[in-house]
């Protein structure tokens, strides 16, 4: 029962896809699980430039193509959730993109830098205060 070695290289890649998918659906990293697209797009490209085995070739071709759909799924949908286009699935609290405050907030009307200049325009008056009460005695 000796398995070729075309169908080892196969089966290799098919683990590796469900490993990359894995990986990048449940820690929600689509950058992770793009970096496999460029790796089963350099295995299909190699098979073919030196005539190789034709089922490498085909089997990366399927590979690739569920790949690349699979991401692009992970990507529209981390991009919108983190727009706050719907809500968050309870469960899937974590990620590449989960920690990034795509809010702004720091900008705003009332917002963090807005403080910071409320504060300091409020330690101006009070220097002021403090010199003109200096200055009447």
């Amino acid at each position: 029962m000796f398995i070729p070695e075309e169908w080892w290289a196969i089966i290799v890649l098919w683990v590796a896809e469900f490993i990359y998918e894995v990986a990048s659906w449940s820690e929600r990293n689509p950058f992770y699980g793009s970096v496999f697209i460029w790796v089963i797009t350099a295995v299909g490209v190699n098979n073919y430039t030196k005539d190789r085995n034709a089922w490498i070739q085909i089997m990366s071709i399927i590979i690739g193509v569920i790949h690349t759909l699979s991401m692009g799924t992970l990507w529209t949908y981390t991009s919108v959730e983190e727009f706050d286009l719907w809500e968050q699935i309870s469960f899937w609290d974590h990620g590449f993109l989960s920690n990034i405050d795509w809010t702004f907030q720091g900008f705003g009307e009332g917002g963090y830098y807005d403080q910071i200049n409320d504060d300091e325009m409020a330690m101006e008056d009070e220097d002021i205060m403090l010199f003109e009460s200096l200055n009447e005695e």
